[in-house]
């Protein structure tokens, strides 16, 4: 959609703009180092979140496409043609991570349904991920996976419910006790 349209005009303008320009020896369009910091920030971003088993390297451009180098050579694949899961964990990255360009301090990302598209073992996965790819922001997520609740030891959990006079109730729960 319109974020992956977005995101790969950024990704290749700070690709251009990053390294520079050249022709033979001639210098067509210097090299810019904070648009190179912001495409190689993203690419950090992408090796902290994407799960392992893609073995994520880099982000490269060809023939106008972004491609995710992954398995040295052997896995890559083009933004458009990510799984749903894998799409649903680039879009959050880009949207965290160019928020967080010009909001390096403290900020709050809120996440409906966390899980979604998300394979079991990732469910485990994406909150500490997402907390050790941007440590200045805190994370409030909705989620009916067990999988995501259980996975962060401090965290705050509640839970929502109807109370006796039929209103929308949240209610801490003890991690060690009741949240599992």
């Amino acid at each position: 959609g319109s974020v992956s349209f977005s995101m790969k005009n950024s990704l290749i303008s700070w690709l251009i703009q990053g390294y520079g320009v050249t022709h033979g020896e001639r210098k067509l369009m210097p090299a810019d180092k904070s648009q190179q910091e912001y495409f190689e920030g993203f690419q950090t971003v992408l090796k902290k979140l994407l799960p392992d088993s893609i073995g994520f390297e880099s982000i490269e451009a060809r023939n106008m496409e972004i491609v995710f180098v992954c398995n040295r050579g052997n896995g890559d694949f083009i933004l458009e043609n990510s799984s749903g899961g894998v799409s649903s964990i680039i879009n959050m990255a880009w949207q965290i991570y160019f928020y967080s360009l010009t909001h390096s301090i403290d900020f709050t990302v809120m996440i409906d349904e966390v899980e979604n598209h998300l394979h079991p073992k990732l469910q485990r996965e994406i909150l500490p991920k997402l907390i050790s790819a941007f440590p200045s922001a805190k994370f409030i997520v909705t989620t009916h996976s067990p999988l995501v609740v259980s996975s962060l030891q401090n965290a705050n959990i509640y839970v929502f419910h109807y109370n006796q006079d039929n209103k929308v109730e949240a209610v801490s729960l003890d991690f060690n006790s009741e949240a599992k």
